[in-house]
């Protein structure tokens, strides 16, 4: 069964969208729907990975800047959501690739994706995500049980990066968070990214079959 893409909307607040991911990856568990790829612009909150963070922003910090804080079981560190980011969430079978093949795939699409922007980008080892020279563009981490997975990546296309000023992104000390809005003139809106994204990230799912992808 293909892929289905969906466009949840914008300033959807973080909860929402997670308890909606509960409730489909329940049912893709017990083969009610199938695989789905769900786009979303959230309104502003900074999620907690499984892992121990070094420092958390304040309640002033969070009020100030009218943003929720929200514990997740995905993996990875802390991590900002809010307008001007694209998230994608993946609740799809795993088993019969595999969670890194998965991972591998969602970077891939991404890359493809923001090459057709006309931004080059890469992987950097140990850190899942997608790169550019100048910092980090799309955060990634998922969640699996019973092989299907919740969660997914989050696409920086228009964010200020002082949204990131009360955490440490990702836990990574030595690079910082990239917008694409910053590197090409016209960058698109998340409700404009996410049909062509959608493709992309499609197309390198659909490859996994075929193979290894390309590195």
């Amino acid at each position: 069964m293909p892929l289905e893409v969906l466009w949840w909307g914008s300033d959807v607040p973080y909860v929402d969208g997670l308890e909606r991911q509960v409730a489909l990856r329940e049912s893709v568990e017990t083969g009610q729907r199938g695989d789905l790829l769900a786009f979303v612009e959230h309104s502003p909150v900074i999620t907690l990975g499984k892992r121990a963070v070094d420092r958390v922003p304040t309640q002033a910090w969070l009020t100030q800047n009218a943003t929720d804080l929200v514990q997740t079981r995905r993996g990875g560190l802390a991590t900002w959501h809010g307008p001007g980011q694209l998230t994608g969430y993946l609740i799809c079978d795993l088993r019969r690739w595999g969670v890194r093949r998965t991972v591998e795939a969602l970077e891939q699409g991404l890359m493809v994706w923001l090459s057709q922007q006309g931004v080059q980008s890469g992987r950097r080892a140990g850190h899942p995500g997608v790169w550019h020279s100048s910092g980090k563009l799309a955060a990634l981490g998922l969640h699996v049980r019973h092989g299907i997975s919740m969660h997914g990546f989050a696409l920086n296309l228009h964010v200020d990066s002082k949204v990131w000023d009360p955490i440490v992104p990702c836990g990574i000390r030595d690079a910082s968070p990239q917008s694409l809005h910053l590197l090409i003139p016209g960058a698109p809106q998340p409700d404009e990214a996410w049909p062509s994204l959608g493709e992309a990230i499609q197309q390198a799912l659909s490859c996994l079959d075929a193979g290894p992808l390309a590195r």
